[in-house]
């Protein structure tokens, strides 16, 4: 079953002399059975979803194309993959140079103190504070 999903659904062919594919009548047992593992693929995956993710994939017509939704949904395309692999990848290379930079920075700073400057009372000012 799992080649249906990787693969594609199974079309029977047509007949030998024909261009026209055949019509379920003309199928044979064998393409008859092949025909319904997509049919059976499709509801083992629809069965195994929330509701949420069965909304996502309810347009797709094979089992290939839910699994091929599903995974670009939940992994992302091929594109997606190699960014974050890039991504990762530079913030462990900077990790290491963001310490340095930090520390020679810590060094050649000098520490710079904040004052803080309070407003002198005036008389004025006391005598309403006593008042209160």
């Amino acid at each position: 079953m799992w080649s249906v999903v990787e693969v594609g659904e199974y079309v029977p062919p047509p007949a030998k002399d024909s261009t026209k594919p055949k019509t379920p009548k003309e199928w044979t047992t064998q393409e008859y059975d092949r025909v319904l593992l997509n049919t059976r693929a499709k509801l083992f995956i629809k069965c195994a979803l929330n509701r949420e993710e069965h909304d996502r994939i309810m347009e797709c017509k094979t089992a290939k194309e839910m699994w091929e939704t599903l995974q670009n949904h939940h992994e992302g395309s091929s594109r997606v993959k190699e960014t974050r692999i890039d991504i990762e990848l530079k913030l462990e290379d900077l990790v290491g140079s963001l310490k340095a930079h930090e520390s020679i920075l810590q060094e050649d700073k000098p520490l710079k103190k904040k004052m803080v400057a309070l407003e002198s009372q005036t008389e004025e000012h006391s005598q309403n504070n006593a008042i209160l």
